[in-house]
């Protein structure tokens, strides 16, 4: 039996939060170490601060140990490889998505996040602009930068009506532009051109 977003929500995130939340290959392009040391940056600001880095890849346990050298295992918690059907669940139980890559082609994730109704964190690389659109649908910080991430973090944290806009306005988006009856309509309409 799938766990509900409630009961992931209480398994992961520490006292008043927040819980940020990556989804994808644990590898070095997806940006994970840049996750975990912003976490080390928000920690004296944010001491409830957790992250749950869903996915599995070849950097696992470089990132699982670097998070232990940080002292800080307890808060960046790895799932492993889930289900794809569970990737929702565990995209509403977080406060935060971070999406942290430094190379992108089109960036499903990101509108998985949308669709959870996640406010979303991500860098300005490949077809990631296509979807994310800083402070309309996200906010955007450039690659390899923790300290950007740990600001945008401290931003939605500290601005809720910016992080309710941000999550509206993703939601839109996903569904009107990237449901598959726009998609199927966009190909369509390519075709006939």
């Amino acid at each position: 039996v799938s766990p509900s977003s409630s009961e992931l929500r209480n398994r992961y995130r520490r006292g008043n939060g927040p819980l940020l939340v990556f989804v994808g290959r644990v590898v070095e392009e997806k940006g994970v170490e840049d996750l975990i040391k912003s976490v080390d940056i928000l920690l004296p600001q944010f001491p409830d601060i957790s992250a749950v880095i869903v996915g599995e890849g070849q950097d696992r346990y470089k990132y699982e140990a670097m998070s232990e050298t940080l002292g800080f295992s307890d808060r960046v918690l790895f799932t492993g490889w889930i289900e794809p059907n569970e990737i929702p669940v565990y995209l509403a139980a977080g406060d935060i998505f971070i999406g942290p890559s430094r190379d992108e082609a089109q960036g499903l994730t990101f509108i998985e996040a949308m669709v959870a109704k996640i406010p979303v964190i991500a860098t300005r690389v490949g077809g990631i602009v296509d979807s994310v659109r800083h402070e309309e649908t996200g906010l955007l910080v450039n690659e390899h930068s923790p300290k950007e991430i740990a600001a945008a973090v401290e931003r939605l944290t500290q601005e809720p009506l910016l992080a309710d806009k941000l999550r509206e306005s993703g939601y839109k988006l996903a569904a009107n532009e990237f449901s598959r009856a726009s998609s199927a309509q966009a190909f369509s309409d390519l075709f006939d051109s």
